[in-house]
């Protein structure tokens, strides 16, 4: 028995191994997988893991752990993908959903006591001899809110014995194809910017679901100024202040737009968020001591509002980065605003 073992404590898991040792050789097994965690005796470094190096959490309970499946390789090329288009499981080509640790039929970080980075349980249908098995693990505790996976390597089934696998991390991103975003905008001037990636940036495209309710889209450059795009084309990543004549909803479909790499110059700069809210200052790190200032626009009292990082809370008008918002940024020097 590994040495390891001994440092559980887990009654659960001794029984699990007891009953996989006595269990008389058979071609259809029951088996019973783990993986090792920090807090089970696997080391500092040990434990599954997101996509930026924390461990997977949870406490064995679903709706509150990062979740997981166990899948069968039906024709054994080797496991087929993620499918954002089958739910609800997600499964590409001819792999197989397996019930794990009936009845929650997930896999849960944490189950059993196995806290971070670990898991712990059986799968519930019988698999045979030459089998070939995958887990494969998100970072949300729900299969629709996880936005990366990962795959263990292939484990082929040969007998009844408890199977350790080998710590893996979910750095495969999820592409959840085609989203809608609607913002209500008011008379006046909205300043707003594109959380989705449209498949067709040109203006009149992107702002079809407000045509004849709007009389200019401007964009700022700096050392430039203010220019019109309302017969060129908006992108993600880039503020945008659109005059309405008439309350509208704006909606539009394209990519989720995650992660933002954006040139700020010394002085004003006119820039969009990605598809999340994020407060301040984390949303700003990456331009922490670049700048001094940033304005959002009030649309209903046609004023700006300031965020200042070295002012107290209470001096802010807002504390938040959100998605679909257009932002004034006062660069101190040139600086790259980068998120995540």
């Amino acid at each position: 028995m590994d040495r390891r073992m001994k440092n559980f404590g887990i009654g659960a898991l001794v029984t699990l191994l007891m009953v996989s040792m006595l269990a008389a050789p058979a071609a259809a097994f029951v088996k019973d997988f783990y993986t090792m965690g920090p807090d089970v005796g696997g080391g500092p470094d040990s434990g599954c893991r997101n996509e930026t190096g924390g461990l997977l959490l949870g406490d064995g309970e679903l709706g509150t752990s990062d979740i997981g499946i166990a899948i069968l390789d039906v024709d054994k090329d080797g496991i087929d993908g993620f499918d954002p288009d089958n739910p609800p499981h997600y499964l590409a080509g001819d792999d197989i959903f397996l019930h794990f640790h009936c009845p929650d039929d997930y896999i849960l970080i944490g189950q059993d006591e196995m806290g971070r980075g670990a898991f712990l349980g059986t799968v519930g249908e019988e698999v045979w001899a030459d089998d070939r098995l995958y887990f494969r693990l998100f970072n949300a505790n729900t299969i629709g809110d996880a936005t990366y996976y990962g795959d263990s390597i292939e484990h082929i089934v040969i007998d009844a014995n408890l199977v350790l696998l080998p710590n893996w991390d979910t750095t495969i991103e999820i592409n959840w194809g085609t989203e809608t975003f609607e913002k209500d905008l008011e008379p006046g001037w909205n300043l707003v910017s594109l959380p989705l990636t449209p498949d067709n940036n040109s203006t009149p495209i992107v702002l079809t679901s407000i045509t004849g309710n709007y009389d200019a889209v401007m964009k700022y450059t700096p050392g430039t100024g203010f220019e019109s795009v309302a017969t060129t084309v908006m992108d993600p990543g880039i503020g945008y202040f659109i005059y309405m004549s008439t309350n509208d909803t704006w909606s539009y479909d394209g990519d989720s737009y995650n992660s933002i790499n954006a040139s700020l110059s010394l002085g004003l700069n006119m820039a969009g968020w990605v598809n999340d809210d994020v407060a301040l200052p984390g949303a700003l790190d990456s331009i922490a001591g670049n700048y001094n200032y940033v304005a959002r626009w009030n649309t209903t009292s046609q004023s700006y509002e300031v965020y200042e990082p070295d002012a107290p809370a209470s001096f802010n008008d807002f504390g938040t980065i959100a998605k679909g918002e257009g932002y004034f940024i006062a660069a101190n020097t040139d600086c790259t605003l980068t998120y995540p």
